[in-house]
């Protein structure tokens, strides 16, 4: 994520309520995508009509067409 409050000080996910790590789950919003190269660059970047929900119970798939 881009978001800097989404990982605390020891690269750990923050969730919801502080002290309660061991019974909530962390999730997230996915919003976009980008596409980079092998270096690190941006070549491309798509956003979703809608947010999708991502847990450690969901997998899904993006698929992304390019319109030149």
């Amino acid at each position: 994520s881009s978001n800097p409050t989404f990982t605390d000080a020891n690269n750990r996910i923050v969730v919801i309520d502080a002290g309660q790590e061991e019974s909530q789950k962390p999730f997230t919003f996915v919003t976009g995508i980008v596409g980079c190269d092998a270096h690190g660059n941006a070549l491309w970047n798509a956003k979703l009509s809608r947010p999708a929900l991502k847990d450690s119970q969901r997998a899904f798939t993006i698929k992304v067409r390019a319109d030149y």
